[in-house]
Formats: structure tokens, sequence, C-alpha cells
């Protein structure tokens, strides 16, 4: 319908309406389904238009005027009207209609007032379930928010999912670390203690937060405020000392902390021997060593003891056999004892665990350790990490398990396994600097972690956008640092003079206006980005993502003059139906049309736009560009001559050729078969004109023999429309055609039969080569060897049969023409030299049968009776052969 017609529905006293309590949300319903009746975009956006004018003129406080102006066109959310509308009602707390209109806003993107304008709503109407709802949407947009951060951390804990109100009180905590408000920090944090939501990683990650927004003292005091006031084991006490002294330094704060943690480390270590010298050695208390070198050094030397395992670059693996205050003796495995000094021995020797993967090698017998490795990939995870200062990529595993531990086939088996584990366990995660390079964690990794390592760990813009898109349909945590980071990328790529500046911008624009992150700021438009690029259409077709490809269509049409023959040249560039209504709503109404027209006209400039364009755009619609199918029926026609001579000079031709396929597919194939569905109603001339052009395409000799077969069938004077001669010798010289010929049943056949290997023997061949890998070194592999063999058979006969059916043509029983020997014939003949009846069944290559005396069209026998008519006699000699042949009769066969 028309916008003249729609607004003939609207009823004039709801139209002029301006008192909330005349309209009702049945009467919002009744204008959506009147509005859906305008199912063209100009109509759309001539509407949008008409009320626009309606608000400007004497109705600016019409509620239906508004609200339509608000949800047609391109562009719903119109903010000078809806919210408008919906203030109105939240004021009269009208809330069945705030109700709907706050949900209608959120149809279109995540707006923070209409979360808040619904959030009061559900509670006026005791609906908890849905306030709930709508405070969690609320808080990931509007990050400032942190009143209903604490309601919802307050609702989970009385309802008993500590989890959940402990993220919440966490994501409390970050928010305030960005107002600097420290007090509201020790407060909340006062209440993630009680609820024993607290570790090490934590409070230390929490504390460099501190640090970093508000100074190291401020870092101190919170440090101080948690030691003071939480219950910690030793290990967490003397973490959070240590962390106390590498901000303070040599403050008052620190020295207190110094003797508190040389207090605790008497506790832990009390059944070291060496403890009072290593204390007395590191110096923790003295003002001249400095603190943190002093906590180093200390955690150092406490680990010499008698006992334990020891590394040296050059001696590699020892084990400390007796220590003094001057003098270490340790014994290596290749070198015997060795007497070392203690300093030399501290700056020389790295300490290893019990669990280090160097001690369980030398003291765990092999297939012991390699069955504990197999049985327990978890376990062995563990133990290579911890072992590499809890980094290791997959390839310095292998070395390090095999072959001393594993053989290729073990280790084979365990990656596999160990892979599932790395991939799903939370407590493995990647790192930043590598992503190829695994990390053992001590506090499980949050999703937002992870998503900013996959960000961080590629270059490709794109790459970031689609971890950025993962983030957010996964309902990451949209107040954490880590969003705040990758969204910072976009900014800092955002500037006009980058050539990335623009997409970004709109990556931007869009988490801003549909997703409805309000913190984000654009200092530059959209029409600064576009006036800066050079080339447009290189610019357009570089943008590698459909998304911002119809962003940045939008945003011409909303901001760019002209925008209409804009979008009409970047079309070819961005075939969607999208482009078509873009057009369809500018100034020139009948613009598409000539988009139409332009494009045949066109067709061998860019043949991929005009085909697709043909399966877009219906029969009407070409109609009303006064172009007709007989038009793009020879359109396509003209086509293959050009395309053959391009692809024949070229040797990069792939979508050449792809559109080729296309264009033959549909003039000469199933269903389409558009060709043959002309010439049932077309006169002599246009099948004189059809016969021309497809005759003269090398390569179309089977579609040729098929149109003339047809036109012989079907036409009077075919021998006229086809060139024929009129001199009768000629007249049966028919062509002997070069395709591949076959029946139904048979192609059928082979089609099943490509079908069973590409589905079924391929697949059991893949698993037979996995299986045969596993068994050992692959050069002694029979059954390696074996599967590789059939895989090449296997692959050779699929491309065989993907070949031959892509250029089999079906031949049905009513096409066959029992005038001449031809394919589908069963012809009798009289042996004139033995005076004897021979009988030949004349099919293609796949039918042949010599033991029946099925023959293939193209074989020499074949070719030598291929198009003989009743009655006619033939001698000819085959290999040494000679025949004497009359025909005797000829009909169909049964095929």
């Amino acid at each position: 319908m028309t916008a003249e017609e729609v607004r003939k529905l609207i009823n004039d006293q709801l139209w002029h309406e301006t008192n909330t309590s005349n309209v009702k949300v049945a009467d919002f319903v009744t204008l959506d389904g009147i509005v859906s009746k305008l199912t063209e975009a100009t109509d759309k956006q001539e509407f949008k238009s008409f009320c626009e004018q309606c608000l400007n003129d004497k109705d600016g406080n019409s509620i239906a005027i508004r609200y339509l102006a608000t949800i047609v066109g391109r562009h719903p959310m119109d903010d000078r009207h809806i919210f408008a509308v919906l203030e109105q009602y939240y004021q009269a707390s009208s809330w069945d209609e705030v109700c709907f209109l706050g949900n209608k806003i959120l149809t279109f993107s995540e707006s923070i007032y209409a979360l808040k304008a619904l959030a009061e709503c559900y509670n006026a109407q005791n609906n908890l379930e849905k306030k709930i709802e709508t405070w969690e949407r609320l808080v990931k947009v509007d990050i400032e928010e942190t009143d209903v951060l604490y309601k919802l951390a307050e609702y989970y804990e009385n309802k008993g999912d500590s989890l959940t109100a402990l993220g919440y009180y966490k994501s409390i905590i970050h928010r305030h670390i960005k107002s600097n408000s420290l007090s509201s920090i020790k407060n909340v944090c006062d209440k993630i203690l009680a609820m024993k939501g607290d570790n090490s990683a934590y409070i230390i990650s929490l504390s460099s937060k501190i640090a970093e927004t508000m100074g190291n003292d401020k870092a101190v005091f919170f440090l101080n405020d948690v030691y003071n006031n939480g219950t910690f084991d030793l290990d967490t006490k003397i973490d959070i000392l240590k962390r106390i002294i590498f901000f303070g330094q040599n403050d008052s704060k620190s020295k207190i902390a110094q003797e508190s943690l040389e207090s605790l480390w008497k506790e832990k270590y009390k059944d070291n021997p060496r403890l009072d010298f290593c204390l007395r050695n590191a110096g923790i208390l003295t003002d001249y060593m400095n603190p943190a070198s002093a906590v180093e050094n200390f955690e150092k030397q406490i680990q010499f003891v008698e006992g334990a395992f020891v590394y040296h670059e050059s001696w590699k693996l020892g084990r400390i056999k007796s220590i003094t205050k001057d003098d270490i003796v340790i014994h290596f495995a290749g070198k015997g004892e060795h007497k070392m000094s203690c300093k030399m021995a501290f700056s020389s020797l790295k300490v290893l665990s019990n669990k280090h993967i160097w001690v369980l090698k030398a003291a765990v017998p092999k297939e012991k350790l390699a069955a504990k490795i197999i049985a327990e990939p978890e376990w062995a995870l563990r133990v290579l990490l911890s072992s590499f200062n809890n980094e290791m990529s997959l390839k310095q595993m292998k070395s390090e398990l095999v072959p001393k531990i594993l053989d290729e086939n073990q280790w084979s088996r365990w990656q596999k396994d160990a892979k599932v584990i790395l991939s799903k366990n939370e407590y493995f995660g990647i790192s930043e600097n590598n992503k190829d390079v695994y990390v053992l964690r001590s506090t499980p990794i949050s999703f937002e972690e992870k998503s900013y390592i996959l960000f961080k760990s590629t270059n490709d813009f794109y790459e970031k956008l689609k971890t950025l898109r993962d983030f957010l349909s996964h309902k990451g945590k949209t107040d954490s640092d880590e969003f705040n980071s990758m969204v910072s990328y976009f900014q800092n790529k955002a500037v006009v003079t980058q050539d990335q500046g623009c997409i970004a911008y709109l990556v931007l624009d869009n988490l801003k206006n549909t997703k409805g992150f309000s913190f984000i700021i654009l200092n530059t438009s959209f029409e600064d980005f576009y006036n800066h690029i050079a080339d447009k259409k290189a610019y357009f077709t570089s943008i590698a993502d459909s998304e911002l490809k119809k962003a940045f269509v939008e945003n011409i049409v909303d901001n760019i003059e002209n925008a209409q023959e804009i979008v009409i040249e970047l079309y070819p560039l961005y075939m969607t139906t999208f482009m078509a209504d873009c057009i369809k709503k500018g100034p020139k109404k009948n613009a598409i049309y000539t988009v139409l027209s332009d494009s045949i006209n066109h067709c061998k400039e860019n043949p991929e736009f005009f085909l697709y364009l043909e399966k877009t755009f219906t029969e009407k619609e070409w109609a009303k560009a006064k172009v007709t199918p007989e038009n793009i029926l020879f359109a396509k026609l003209n086509l293959l001559p050009s395309l053959t001579k391009i692809i024949e000079n070229n040797s990069w031709v792939t979508d050449l050729k792809r559109v080729q396929k296309t264009i033959i597919t549909s003039l000469f194939s199933e269903p389409e078969k558009q060709v043959f569905k002309y010439l049932e109603k077309a006169d002599d001339s246009q099948a004189r004109r059809i016969y021309s052009i497809v005759k003269g395409v090398e390569g179309l000799e089977k579609e040729s023999l098929s149109i003339k077969h047809y036109i012989s069938t079907h036409f009077e004077n075919w021998e006229s429309i086809c060139g024929q001669s009129e001199d009768p010798s000629l007249d049966k010289k028919k062509i002997i055609p070069k395709g591949l010929l076959c029946s139904k049943a048979m192609f059928d056949a082979k089609q099943a039969e490509l079908d069973h290997i590409m589905n079924v023997e391929i697949p059991e061949n893949s698993k037979e080569i996995g299986t045969a890998r596993e068994l050992g070194d692959l050069r002694e592999n029979s059954e390696y060897q074996y599967g590789k063999d059939k895989q090449k058979n296997l692959n050779f006969l699929m491309n065989k049969l993907n070949d031959e059916l892509d250029s089999a043509h079906i031949i049905l029983p009513e096409n066959v023409d029992t005038q001449y020997v031809s394919f589908g014939t069963k012809v009798t003949f009289l042996d004139n030299a033995t005076k004897k009846s021979v009988t030949y069944t004349v099919l293609g290559p796949w039918e042949s049968d010599p033991t029946k005396n099925i023959l293939n069209f193209k074989a020499p026998l074949g070719q030598a009776i291929y198009n003989m008519e009743l009655n006619e006699n033939k001698k000819f000699e085959i290999n040494g052969v000679k025949y004497d042949y009359t025909v005797t009769s000829i009909e169909l066969a049964d095929f």
C-alpha cells in the first residue's frame, strides 16, 4: 500500500490525540499493524517524511504521529520522537504503555533510558523476574551505574547464589577503581572477604589496579587494611606482605611489613636448618638492602637444602649432598661430586622441585613415568608447565617427552587428550605474547581475560573484530578492563588519516548507537572519513566484513549528498537486497529500473552482476525496466562467445568459468532449460537465431546437437532453420555428438556411485590411515602405505566421476529420433556377407556391453553406423574386418 492509503486507515481522532489516557497499548498495536502494510521502501520513506512534516506543522504533540515517525523508515530509532512519548507515559505512571514502548525501543538498541524506565515499570508491577533481567541488561551498557549493581549483588546473595553475587561485587569494585573511591573499594572488599570470595591472586591483582589508578601509597593502604581485617592462610599472608613491600619500598608501612614477613617466614620454614643463615644473608631488615631484592634473595636461598635437586647449564642435573655456611657439595649425574662456594651456587644453580620433569625423568623408570603421563594427561601438563615457569608450547613439550619417555605413537595419543584439556580447563590459559604458548594459572582464567588474550594475539583487524563480537554474543562483562581495552584499540584506529580509520569508526558507531554503549565518544563524523577516501570503490571492496559494508552504505544514505547515485555505483560490489532497498528509497523512484536496463546493456562488462539481477528481480520488475524475457535470454546467449574467448586467452579466470557454467546450466539444463522453453513458443526466425548463436560457441557441441534435435522434431522447416542443404545426399549427414550421452538410469547410478565414494569409502579410508599412522614408523608401515595407495585411487575415481557427470547429457526416450541410427535406438542390419540379421542397441560408454550387442556410439562400430537410415546400405572396414550392412529396422531401445 502507498503512504496515502495507509494514512487513510488511521482513525483521525487517534491521529491527532495528545492525551496519554486516550492512547493505550491496543492503539499502538493497531498502528503497528497498519504500518506493516507499507511493504515498499519508497512508501515507508514517504510516510516517514509525511509524519515528520506533520510534527513540524500543527501536530507536534500527537502521540500517534511521534510513534509512527519512529517505527517507519530504515533507521527506526529516532530519539526525538519515541523517547518523548515514553517520558510522557512514564510521568503518568502508565506502566503498560511504558512496558510496550520500552521493549519496542530495545528491539532496535540497548537504550539506558529505556532500560531504567522498564525497571521502574516492572518494580511497580511487582514483576521481580523481569526487573532483575532488565537490571542485568542495564549494567552491561551503563558502565557508570553502581546502585543497580549493589541491588543485583544483594539479590543474588540473599538468594544463596554467592558465585553470581561475588561477580557483581567485583564489578562494583572495578567501577569504584575508575572513580578513585578507595573507601568504597574497601567496603566492598570487606564484603567479598566475608563471603570467602578472596584469594591471593585476586587481592594482588586488585592492588595492582589501585596502584596504577591511584598510586602506590593507596595500594599499600588498601593491602594493609585487607591484611588486618581478613583471615588468610600463611601463604596468602606472605603474598600480601610481599606486595606491600613492593609498593611501599622503604616507607614506614613497608618496614612493618618486612618485620611481619620475617616472622611469617620463620613460621613457614621453622624446620629448615638454614633459616637463620638465609634471613641474615638476605638482609630483609637492614637499611642498606633493597627490600624487594632482599625478598628475592631469601626465597631463592632458602630452597638450597640437603637433598634438593639442582640444575647447572653444563653439568645438568645434580643433588645437594651437603651445605655449610660457605660451601655446597653437589653430586652431578655426569660429573660426580663437586664442591663450590654458596655464592657461586646461588648464582649458577637453579633449585628444582621434586616434581620437575627433569627430576622425574632421572628418578622414575621410563615405563612407569610413561604410563603415569598417558593415564593422567592433566597431571602431566601441570608438571611440564610448572617445570618451565608455567609457560610452554606443545612443541617444547614434545621435545621433553619424545623419545626419552614417549614414542611417536604414544605422543600422538597423549597430545590429542592434552589439547582437549588445554582448551577446556579454566586453569590453562594462553600466553599474551604468543598464542602457541600455554600458561598454567593459579586461579581460573575468566572469559574476559581469555578473550582479551586472543584479541591481542593477532594483528589482523577483522580477527580482532570477530573476538569483540564473540565477547558480546557470549555476554562478556562490558565494564571490564578487557572490554575497555578492546574498544580502545578501535578508538585509536578511528583516525581520518589511517587506512582503516573509517572501518574502525563504523565499529564504534555500531557499539554506541546499536549496542547502547553511551560512553564511546565519536569526535569525527562519517562524512569526514568518507571525504578523505580517495578511491571509494576500492575502499568499499577492501572492507572484508558484510556487516561493515552494510553500515558503510547506511552511513552514505544518511550523511552523504547524492547517496542514491553512490549506492548504484557500489551495488555491483555488494550484491544484496539491502542495496536494492537503499536505491528504491532514494529521490529518483525509478532508479532501480535504470540499474536493471543498464545491466543488460553492459552485461559483457559485468556478467556476474547481470546474472545476479536476473535471479533477484521478478519478471514484472524487469518489465518495468522495459526488458523482456527474450532480451534476457539473448543477452545470456550472446555472453557465451565472449566469455569463451576471454577464458581461452587468460589463465586466471576462475570467476568467469563459474559465470559461464551458471549461464549454460540455466539455459540448457533442468530445471530451468530456458532455451527449450523459449523454443516452445518461438517462430522460425527466433529458432534460427538461437541455433546460429549456440553452434558458433566452442565447447557447446552437445548443446548445439540437442537444440538441432529439438528443432528437427518441432519445426517443419528445420532444414532451413539449421542451415541444412536441400541435397538429399547431405540431408542425413548429421553430426556425431562429441559429449558424453547417457540414459537417466545410468546417470543416477553413477551419481550414487560418486556419493558412495565421497561419503562412505573416503571417510572409511581416512580412518584406516589414521589407525595405521598410530602403529609406528610410517616408512615401514604396510597398513599405512596400503591406505595411502587406496586414498589415491579413490580420489582419482572421485575426480573422474565428477568430470564425467559434469559433462554428461541425459537423453530421454521421448527425445530419440528413430529416423536415424542414433543414441537410444535399436537397429537391425542384414549382414550381406553372411545373409544373416544382426541387432545392436546404440547407447553411451557407460551402458555399452559388447557381449549383449550394446554398442558405445563413440566406439568405431558405433560411429560407422551412426546416422544410417532405414534400407541404407553401407560398406566399411574396422581393424581389418570388412562389413557390408543394410538397415532393415530402427526402433526405440528399452533404456
